[in-house]
C-alpha cells in the first residue's frame, strides 16, 4: 500500500511499540529518531525500516515521523507479506508443511533459467545453495 504523509504529521512508526510492517521510502523525506538520546537523521528515497516485522513481532528502536516535506512511502503488512509468499508458492507448487514457500520468487526465476539451460546435459549433479537477495537454502539438480 502506498501511502503520503503530510508535515507534521503523526509518527508512521513509534520505539517501543510493536509493529508488523516495514516501510520504504518512496519521494520525500523522513526524520528518525534513534536512542535515548533521540538523535534525528534524516532519510530519503529507498530507505527502508522494520523489515524484520515481516517475519514476526518486531519492537523497532527507532520512531519514524514527517519531515517538513510530503512524503510517499510503501506500507507492507505482515499478512500481505504472507499471503503474497503463499501465493507465488501455490503458482509454482514448492510449499513446505508450515506454509512458506522453499525458495524466494528470484531464485526461482534463476533456477528455472539454470534447469532449462542444463536440459542438455547428460549428468546433473544435485548442489545446495543459498539465496543471496533472502537467504533461502535451496536444492538444484
Amino acid at each position: 500500500v502506498i501511502r503520503e504523509v503530510q508535515p507534521d504529521g503523526k509518527p508512521i512508526i513509534e520505539s517501543e511499540k510493536i509493529c508488523d510492517f516495514m516501510v520504504m521510502i518512496l519521494t520525500g523525506e523522513l526524520r528518525v529518531q534513534v536512542g535515548r538520546e533521540n538523535m534525528v537523521f534524516h532519510q530519503g528515497p529507498f530507505t527502508t525500516f522494520c523489515i524484520p516485522a515481516l517475519t514476526g513481532p518486531y519492537t523497532p528502536d527507532i520512531t519514524v515521523l514527517p519531515s517538513d516535506t510530503v512524503c510517499q512511502y510503501l506500507c507492507i503488512h505482515r499478512d500481505a507479506y504472507r499471503r503474497a509468499q503463499e501465493a507465488t508458492a501455490m503458482t509454482l507448487n514448492t510449499i513446505l508443511p508450515m506454509g512458506r514457500a522453499t525458495h524466494c520468487s528470484v531464485h526461482l526465476v534463476i533456477m528455472q533459467f539454470r534447469t532449462f539451460e542444463g536440459l542438455c546435459e547428460k549428468e546433473r549433479t544435485v548442489r545446495r545453495s543459498v539465496c543471496v537477495c533472502c537467504v533461502c537454502v535451496t536444492l538444484e539438480r
